[in-house]
């Protein structure tokens, strides 16, 4: 895989949200690399990235790659090739080379069924979701009260509460189809990141 240290650079920061940095399980401080995309999860949240260099399958150590992009100019090319459980990075002034995982350890990629897709307003959603994200319960014992609940529908509606207080917010937006979902406080942060 080839490809331009400022491309990567911006890619790593998009993931970061969703690396996580305390975690039982070591390999989710990688990235997936495969199949035109980069992957990165806490278990709870997932951010997927197309990245048409990613042609060859590898997990990237993140924290250790990213601190390393400091030291390579941005206009720089860096070549990644993994083999042998090695990742060797090259650009022309220098290289660099991590130890890796098995692949096969990182969290499978699940398949999304899309029902209705509609482009709405990203900022007035994203806002939105960020004006209950308080009034959500910081407990994991009632999982659908740490979330965002949002019913997709004509018009789309955001809620959260914690059990004692609530939220509540209709949007200007609409959204073909009727739909409920719960998106987890993680995963709204990581929305307000991208």
């Amino acid at each position: 895989m080839e490809i331009q240290v400022a491309k990567l650079r911006a890619t790593l920061g998009i993931l970061k949200p969703a690396v996580p940095r305390k975690t039982t399980l070591d390999i989710l401080k990688n990235v997936l690399v495969k199949e035109g995309q980069m992957v990165a999860t806490d278990l709870e949240s997932m951010v997927i990235i197309n990245q048409p260099e990613a042609d060859a399958p590898f997990l990237l150590p993140f924290e250790d790659v990213l601190k390393m992009l400091q030291y390579v100019p941005g206009n720089e090319y860096l070549q990644m090739d993994a083999k042998r459980g090695k990742l060797k990075l090259s650009w022309s002034d220098g290289s660099a080379t991590y130890p890796t995982e098995d692949l096969e350890a990182f969290p499978p990629i699940p398949d999304f069924e899309v029902k209705d897709e509609a482009d709405i307003d990203g900022e007035t959603f994203i806002r939105a979701l960020q004006s209950a994200l308080p009034y959500t319960a910081t407990g994991n014992d009632r999982p659908v009260l740490s979330g965002v609940t949002v019913i997709f529908g004509e018009p789309i509606e955001v809620s959260a509460g914690d059990g004692f207080r609530l939220a509540h917010i209709v949007l200007p937006l609409q959204f073909p189809g009727e739909h409920t979902t719960v998106i987890p406080s993680g995963s709204v942060r990581i929305l307000a990141h991208l």
